[in-house]
């Protein structure tokens, strides 16, 4: 029998979640569970971060078995639209008004098709510069591959059966993957330790002086013009933080030269993001390890070696965990960390000779980039699976 193009309507319902506020939140023995983005984590449904609310569960509002629960409203396109299927009945639980439940007879076929290219290739209808939405009308109005439901039925068992392969290995070599980060933390938390050695505290004032990064915004980043490195780049997970990655590098018009030069770093420097959005990110910072015209960028500080001298090992220091935790102790926020200069200032390092120094660094760049060689094989192996895996998915909805 031929394939039909049916629009989402057509086949199923589309319900969007509750509505609460902050007020309602409760621990989990007084409310009923809201499943919100961050319950949807690689097509499935996850049960960590939970929130409970204080409410009754609205007629039509429970969870069911057969429901695909998905993302339809956040301030990244990439989220919109993501989705996993419940495949058992869960009590006292329900989805936010952010969410929006497909119910429908076709809900394992429905829930393969939108992890497809096709939900994908609808971004541009809901991806604004504001809010990115899935709303109920183009969420209903999408044109969807529609086989008769034996072929459906065919399709949903094959898919379930290769991804869940796929996804095996992914998850074996994403474990491969933490136990090497974890490796190269341990030997840069071993390397750094001065505990038990003769080596000098001092506080991070002693060490550099500090100053502040261009006062701009997103908005004033261009296609080409003087490097700039600000807060996002810092935070990017390409960052390993001891040298400079090209990848983090964004470009504002040489008229700052003008007037932001203080804002400019040296070799050697340290630029520093002065806020985080979790307490694992402060502290995190891009070390200058090479000589070129380069801006600090919005949300920095910048901290100089007063000494102007090779600052590699303080590069590796700044990454381990009891250096990070003294930040953590000092940091202040609810929603975002701010990270200061007065809060940088008393910090203390404890430091070697700076032969010593010198040659610690040395060590950690040759285990490090040896660790990092192995993840970046993992990662490229990981990203060929995942690529496959949408192929897969792609060619067995669409029919072709």
């Amino acid at each position: 029998m031929a394939w039909e193009n049916r629009r989402v309507k057509d086949v199923a319902t589309s319900i969007i979640g509750l509505t609460y506020s902050p007020e309602d939140i409760v621990d989990e023995k007084k409310g009923i569970l809201v499943l919100r983005s961050g319950n949807i984590q690689d097509g499935k449904t996850v049960f960590s971060d939970n929130v409970y609310v204080d409410a009754k569960i609205p007629q039509g509002l429970h969870i069911q078995k057969g429901d695909i629960l998905m993302c339809a409203r956040n301030g990244s396109a990439q989220l919109v639209g993501k989705c996993s299927y419940i495949d058992e009945n869960y009590k006292n639980c329900t989805w936010g008004a952010f969410m929006t439940v497909i119910r429908s007879r076709y809900g394992k076929y429905l829930y393969w098709v939108f992890n497809s290219c096709i939900l994908a290739d609808c971004k541009g209808m809901f991806q604004t510069s504001t809010v990115n939405q899935l709303t109920g009308r183009i969420l209903d109005n999408i044109s969807i591959p529609f086989p008769p439901e034996s072929i459906q039925q065919k399709i949903a068992n094959f898919l379930d059966a290769k991804t869940q392969n796929i996804d095996a290995r992914i998850e074996l070599l994403e474990k491969k993957k933490e136990r090497y980060t974890t490796l190269r933390k341990a030997l840069i938390n071993e390397a750094v330790d001065g505990e038990g050695k003769e080596w000098k505290t001092v506080r991070m004032k002693d060490v550099f002086s500090f100053s502040k990064g261009l006062s701009i915004t997103k908005e004033n980043l261009e296609e080409n013009g003087i490097p700039v490195i600000s807060y996002g780049q810092i935070h990017s997970k390409q960052n390993k933080g001891v040298q400079i990655n090209d990848s983090l590098i964004r470009f504002v018009n040489e008229s700052y030269l003008e007037t932001g030069e203080k804002s400019l770093t040296q070799q050697y420097d340290f630029i520093f993001a002065d806020t985080s959005e979790d307490l694992e990110g402060c502290g995190n910072n891009v070390y200058v390890d090479r000589n070129e015209t380069l801006f600090a960028g919005y949300h920095t500080i910048i901290l100089r070696n007063k000494k102007h001298q090779d600052n590699k090992f303080l590069a590796y220091l700044f990454l381990s965990d009891n250096w990070r935790t003294q930040i953590r102790q000092s940091v202040c926020g609810i929603k975002v960390f701010s990270i200061t200069q007065k809060d940088l200032a008393p910090v203390e390092i404890v430091l070697p000779s700076y032969e010593e120094q010198i040659q610690i660094s040395k060590y950690l760049d040759k285990k490090t980039s040896a660790i990092d060689l192995i993840v970046s094989s993992i990662t490229k192996e990981i990203v060929s699976l995942k690529t496959y895996r949408r192929a897969l998915i792609n060619e067995a909805v669409t029919g072709n």
